[in-house]
């Protein structure tokens, strides 16, 4: 046992002697580190394991089992500390590295068109110009991406609704669910609402246009001609009347005459 242990720590010296000699210092800090940690672990596992399968259960009590499940979890505990903070560290990095890459290149970029603008002789005015048509230029492409997937996600949901259309039009039976129920009043209250809006808007159309037309002179033209004419009927009417009256009386006073020559 004692040879198997010496050998084992041999193999454990010349493997790390090894991996200190090619890779840098904090790479190696830092797989010592883990390795320290995850062999912290194992030994708590191991010896947790070994104490209980050492006794019989009836004579586990709180002295032997206490001290290796405490040393079990101080060890998971470092561990998982461990891996958090490596975890931080590098998503801070990534995350410095990226922005740092996209400022450094925007800057590039601004300092790459005031360069060209001063070698030709440009104005601020120009150089912002070409700038402003390189954000446009991105914003126009962002537009159009974004209209091309709600047109995608238009034709989809219409494909859908043209689909579910016919059975949501129907009444749900009395079996159906209540939720079935609900909908398909909601659809009918906001057809209604729909309808009652399109006559509200036609009536403001029609209503508008006839005081349009009311307050030109073109109406009042109109109607003046209207009245005229009804009056000229109406007065052509009364000279009607007039002149048969004055044809009776002048025959009743003929006839009158000649009964009296007689």
């Amino acid at each position: 046992m004692a040879d198997i242990n010496l050998a084992f720590q041999g193999f454990i010296d010349s493997a790390l002697s090894y991996i200190s000699e090619t890779l840098p210092a904090p790479f190696y800090s830092f797989l010592i580190d883990a390795l320290s940690h995850c062999l912290a672990l194992f030994t708590a596992i191991y010896t947790l394991v070994t104490s209980l399968l050492s006794t019989s259960p009836f004579e586990w009590n709180a002295q032997k089992i206490l001290p290796p499940l405490i040393t079990l979890f101080a060890a998971y505990l470092a561990l998982l500390s461990f891996y958090r903070t490596t975890t931080w560290m590098l998503r801070t990095t990534v995350f410095f590295v990226k922005w740092g890459t996209i400022f450094g290149a925007l800057i590039a970029g601004v300092a790459l068109v005031m360069g060209n603008a001063h070698e030709h002789g440009l104005g601020n005015y120009d150089a912002m110009a070409g700038l402003g048509s390189i954000f446009l230029d991105l914003l126009r492409g962002k537009g159009r991406r974004a209209a091309a997937r709600a047109w995608a996600s238009g034709s989809r949901s219409h494909s859908r609704t043209s689909r579910t259309r016919g059975s949501e039009k129907r009444k749900p039976k009395p079996w159906e669910s209540f939720e079935r129920h609900r909908e398909w009043k909601y659809d009918e209250t906001q057809a209604e609402e729909d309808g009652a809006d399109a006559q509200k808007v036609i009536r403001d159309i029609l209503g508008g246009a006839g005081k349009l037309v009311k307050g030109s002179g073109w109406w009042n033209a109109v109607k003046g001609v209207m009245e005229g004419n009804a009056q000229a009927d109406a007065l052509g009417s009364d000279n009607k009347d007039g002149t048969k009256q004055h044809s009776r009386k002048s025959r009743s006073q003929t006839k009158a005459g000649g009964s009296r020559s007689r």
